[in-house]
């Protein structure tokens, strides 16, 4: 009975449970700058130990290459027993990426009167792996009826565990029109074409803690200078926290702030840009102070945010969002820019913002896989390193629901005191690991109207 026994355990370890096996050695081609202490660090893998083998795990290793944004191209394959192959097509590290914007809320809005004065266009150029640790430089230009300048530099991690990583970036905004107030949840804006409306200079000091690999420590020192137009004043005296003193009637009026943020950060991510599996948990505390006018007014916030993913099928995943924010204290307007600005919005609501002291926004997606991972086609006319481009292509079903916190004049304002809803569908197209565009209907439950967008990111 005992040979039995020992017979079938053996069948059963050998045939059905899952082995495991040892890689000890690893092989990259094609890196021409990136070291490949960067390549060991996202897989985790230090000289001397051995990485434990599956399948599954290749895709993982790769999701995370890819995510460094320093391949247009990436395939692991174990290649012998104890060996682990990958072949990288590198990026131009000097790249410049063209840059603008519509001057109104987003493209659908811009579309209605399709004005080409109200367009913004420049370029950021990046200097990317400049020692081949992944450390990148960029600098900021952009031209029209929105002028921007800026640079910055960022260290990132140096191995997955028990190291520090650094951000810089300073950034300086003109534009002849503000947006000076919220009245029927649409943004109010004064416009000027000959003088200048608002300028805002702000400058941010980050730094971070790898304690292992999907845990971190943030803190963050945040600068922020606004200038507006005397004359806003008049439009809406709570643009700032005290009142316009006027010295000079070529003086503007301005307000300072200043903040410091701690907080962690928890990633469990396959990927960084777009992610079918694993979680990420940012939540974090801000103090601040800001002055305008000889009058000072401390500040506080809190934030918490969870993104999920979660794989359904081969085809198929869920994605999920919940985030919740609050800010206290004496607040100006510029600090009560909370929903509908950047990614935090619920669709079908891209038109309105929803001003306050805080947020709760939740987001859900059923996501199906239209090209599979790592289809790529050829473009012979681009360069070696961009021919070859892999692309993703996502179908979704979605809900978003969300609401202001304490809203901001919510007579002028009614539907900040609302929960917004949505359903919709929408085509995600990624190329290159990083570049999204988005094509979303959504169906506006409070409006009762369907609603098309375009957008280049994603909020979930």
């Amino acid at each position: 009975m005992r040979t039995i026994r020992f017979v079938i355990l053996t069948f059963v370890f050998f045939n059905v449970l899952p082995l495991h096996a040892q890689i000890t050695a690893i092989v990259v081609e094609g890196n021409v700058r990136t070291k490949e202490a960067v390549i060991e660090r996202e897989l985790g893998f230090t000289a001397g130990q051995s990485l434990v083998y599956s399948d599954s795990m290749l895709g993982v290793w790769r999701m995370r290459l890819e995510s460094t944004k320093l391949f247009n191209w990436v395939e692991i394959t174990r290649s012998s027993s104890d060996t682990l192959s990958i072949r990288v097509v590198e990026r131009w590290y000097i790249w410049v990426k063209p840059e603008g914007g519509f001057l109104d809320r987003n493209f659908s809005e811009w579309w209605k009167n399709r004005d080409i004065n109200r367009l913004s266009i420049g370029a950021t150029v990046y200097v990317n792996n400049l020692l081949g640790q992944q450390e990148g430089f960029f600098i900021r230009q952009v031209k029209g009826f929105m002028a921007a300048g800026g640079l910055g530099f960022q260290r990132p991690f140096p191995k997955y565990k028990d190291c520090n990583a650094w951000k810089f970036s300073l950034d300086n905004m003109r534009s002849r029109r503000a947006w000076i107030n919220s009245i029927d949840n649409k943004v109010v804006i004064k416009e000027h074409w000959d003088l200048r409306q608002q300028e805002q200079l702000v400058g941010i000091a980050e730094y971070k803690r790898r304690f292992e690999y999907k845990w971190q420590g943030v803190v963050r020192y945040k600068f922020f200078r606004d200038y507006a137009a005397q004359d806003i004043e008049a439009l809406n005296p709570n643009y700032f926290i005290a009142p316009n003193v006027v010295t000079n009637e070529n003086e503007d009026w301005k307000q300072y702030t200043q903040s410091l943020y701690t907080g962690f950060v928890r990633d469990t991510r396959n990927q960084t840009n777009y992610p079918t599996r694993g979680s990420e948990w940012k939540a974090g505390v801000l103090g601040g102070l800001q002055r305008s006018n000889n009058v000072v007014r401390p500040y506080g916030e809190f934030e918490s945010e969870y993104r999920g993913f979660y794989p359904l099928g081969s085809h198929t995943s869920l994605a999920v969002l919940a985030q919740v924010r609050y800010r206290a204290g004496t607040l100006g307007y510029v600090l009560q820019r909370q929903m509908g600005y950047g990614m935090e919005y619920v669709r079908g609501f891209e038109a309105f913002v929803f001003d306050g002291a805080g947020l709760m926004l939740g987001k859900a997606a059923w996501r199906y896989q239209l090209l599979r991972d790592q289809r790529s086609m050829k473009l012979r006319f681009l360069p070696s390193a961009y021919e070859k481009v892999p692309i993703q292509c996502w179908f979704n079903i979605f809900a978003d629901v969300g609401r202001t916190l304490s809203p901001y004049q919510i007579d002028q304002n009614p539907m900040s005191n609302q929960m917004l809803m949505s359903l919709g569908a929408g085509l995600d197209l990624l190329c290159y690991y990083d570049a999204l565009a988005r094509f979303d209907c959504s169906y506006n439950a409070n409006l009762g109207r369907l609603v098309l967008n375009v957008s280049f990111f994603h909020a979930i």
